[in-house]
């Protein structure tokens, strides 16, 4: 996932994410600082996806500025933690300014 895509056949943060994703942004949002560990737990409790779907998601998140890492020494080396830049309104906020944006550069084209 190098590019948030846009779904017009979903709603709200599904128009955007999957929903393992969603769920994923969802636990950062109420409680910051998981590594991928914890927060692939917390989301195959509810959805059944790969704990390596979760890196990645979590990866592409941080390249495209919406999270950030520390890494931590622990059992078995360096872990990730992972952080939010941002509360969930901002990151919608910050979403719908830049379709809007796109939007407007495609209709003037």
């Amino acid at each position: 996932m190098n590019k948030l895509e846009f779904n017009l056949e979903e709603t709200g943060l599904r128009t955007i994410f999957k929903d393992y994703q969603e769920l994923a942004m969802k636990i950062l949002w109420e409680d910051d600082g998981k590594n991928s560990r914890e927060v692939y737990a917390l989301v195959n409790d509810q959805i059944k996806i790969s704990r390596a779907s979760i890196i990645t998601f979590l990866n592409a998140m941080v390249e495209e500025g919406y999270l950030t890492f520390e890494e931590k020494s622990g059992k078995g080396g360096y872990h990730k933690i992972y952080y939010t830049l941002m509360t969930e309104e901002d990151f919608r906020v910050q979403l719908y300014d830049k379709i809007c944006k796109r939007a407007w550069e495609e209709m003037r084209k």
